[in-house]
């Protein structure tokens, strides 16, 4: 069997199984290949009357929307990149209408004195204790070989005002590290996937900007905390937007490109001067892409360290401003995931644009049943959250992933036991798999991840664990990180910082990021979890 039809079966099944006429037409379009108008196909969820028909209707047009396999017109970097200068030409227009001497508006002052007592005066202190590695790669290091090991091993890669804002103090604050400045002008912008339509605009940072930007960012994150914004934990969004479904007294907002669209003179307007100082030094003005140097209208990209902390900030500050004090705690956010209620929505709209901030009203919800935020989608109170397939079905991992999606998906419908439409396409899955690789599939509880088809206790019958162990025993897959064995002095400094470092981490071995190994191993499961029959 060829690659590309197993995935093409498992699409039609799973089409089949929503048996509704969005998932026809979206087959349709699929099997004779006119991939661009399934994916330009939209969820309009005044155009349903009951959550069944909304559920099936966005699970059939979310299916594919991500999926790495489909043929379209033009090109998804191209398409990016063109994104990514739409938005430096909107941020010209928002600097022009910032600009000093021109008309402010007096929610400029309600704003910025939110942020002002939001942020509180800069911490020195406080700032060279959080800086820290971000997770990916930077100028001179690539993303699968970028742990904090290597960082600290190679030249601190700084734009020259970065260098002047540490060189003085850097020996002081860190006696062990040697500071060896390798100086860039710009950062370098990429593409990485975001889905089938388009790509996503990324800088990649100097190394040294990076651990400072970092610092400013954890600062923030702090702070919003305080304030009852917590940038580590989606959850409060997505409960607030399952109340705004259930009495519509909560709007969900979507921004397109909102890190990208923070311009200059917003941040000069609203943050108060000594963070101010810190961020313009730490930022890298320019940004080199495809050879060509062009100095950002934007405040800094996605990417920088302190982006997604910053734009929560003002975004939930102008958030405020629109509404009314008692109401307060309704106001939440998430880097560019914002919730207000209902009724400030038309100021928001307003007050947004004026500073640059384009909110997609296709995406964005007030009126209806349906709300969505930080990946869950509500009807009404209830969870009708799709599912993903991003990638063709050809490798063991692919199979197991596939079938483990639909199958905790068809639970998720009932609560208890499991939607008796997808009982077919997950059976043909695991029969694939055994035919393909000439293997009995693995079978394990669910809540172990993706290492082997999750089931029942019933259909795995798996063999308790002896000598005296409860529980019962089990082969699946594990992903181990590939090794870096080292005996640098930046592995001692980063084993003292502990940044970027593993709970798995010791000794002289650093695990390399996005690196891994598949291997089948036995473990013992305690507790199985069941699913539930088939209803």
């Amino acid at each position: 069997m060829r690659e590309l039809d197993i995935t093409t079966l498992v699409v039609r099944e799973y089409f089949s199984a929503l048996d509704c006429p969005t998932s026809l037409s979206c087959w349709m379009l699929f099997n004779y290949g006119e991939h661009q108008q399934l994916v330009d196909k939209v969820f309009n969820p005044l155009d349903y009357n009951s959550p069944m028909e909304a559920r099936n209707a966005l699970a059939a047009l979310s299916y594919l929307s991500k999926s790495d396999f489909l043929t379209l017109r033009g090109d998804k970097k191209e398409a990016a990149i063109d994104k990514f200068f739409e938005a430096e030409r909107r941020c010209l227009e928002t600097n022009s209408r910032l600009a000093f001497g021109k008309s402010e508006r007096p929610e400029i002052f309600s704003i910025r004195r939110k942020i002002a007592k939001l942020l509180g005066s800069f911490d020195p202190e406080e700032f060279i204790d959080s800086c820290s590695w971000g997770p990916g790669a930077t100028l001179n290091i690539r993303g699968d070989r970028a742990t904090g090991t290597t960082k600290f091993d190679n030249n601190l890669e700084l734009t020259p005002a970065c260098y002047n804002f540490c060189r003085k103090w850097f020996s002081h604050a860190y006696p062990n590290w040697d500071l060896r400045p390798e100086f860039h002008l710009a950062n370098k912008v990429i593409t990485v996937p975001k889905n089938a339509k388009t790509d996503r605009v990324i800088a990649i940072e100097p190394s040294g900007n990076l651990w400072f930007q970092k610092g400013v960012g954890s600062m923030i994150k702090r702070r919003l905390r305080a304030s009852g914004i917590d940038l580590s934990d989606q959850g409060h969004n997505q409960r607030l937007s399952r109340v705004g479904s259930r009495y519509s007294n909560l709007a969900t907002i979507d921004f397109s490109a909102a890190s990208d669209t923070i311009s200059i003179n917003t941040v000069l307007s609203l943050i108060p001067g000594d963070w101010l100082d810190v961020l313009c030094l730490l930022r890298s003005p320019h940004g080199n892409i495809a050879g060509s140097c062009i100095e950002y209208e934007k405040f800094s990209s996605m990417g920088n360290g302190f982006t997604f902390e910053l734009e929560s900030l003002i975004f939930y500050c102008i958030a405020l401003s629109c509404t009314v004090e008692e109401d307060y705690p309704l106001v939440s956010i998430y880097g560019d995931d914002l919730i207000v209620p209902s009724y400030a929505v038309p100021q928001c709209l307003e007050l947004f644009s004026y500073f640059g901030f384009v909110i997609n009203e296709s995406k964005s919800f007030w009126t209806s049943y349906y709300r969505e935020s930080c990946g869950k989608h509500y009807w009404n109170g209830l969870d009708i959250t799709p599912l993903y397939l991003k990638e063709r079905i050809i490798d063991r991992v692919t199979y197991i992933k596939a079938n483990n999606a639909i199958r905790r998906y068809s639970h998720r419908l009932y609560g208890y036991g499991c939607d008796v439409r997808f009982r077919s396409v997950c059976s043909f899955i695991r029969n694939s798999y055994g035919k393909n690789f000439n293997r009995v599939p693995p079978l394990i509880s669910d809540g172990f991840g993706d290492g082997g088809f999750i089931c029942n206790f019933d259909e795995a019958a798996p063999p308790k664990a002896r000598h005296g162990h409860q529980g019962f025993i089990v082969k699946l897959f594990v992903e181990k990180p590939r090794e870096l064995w080292s005996d640098s002095h930046g592995l001692l400094l980063n084993r003292l910082w502990c940044t970027m470092s593993s709970d798995r981490a010791y000794g002289n071995i650093d695990f390399l990021p996005r690196r891994t190994k598949l291997k089948f191993v036995r473990t013992t499961i305690s507790v199985w979890s069941d699913l539930g029959p088939w209803l």
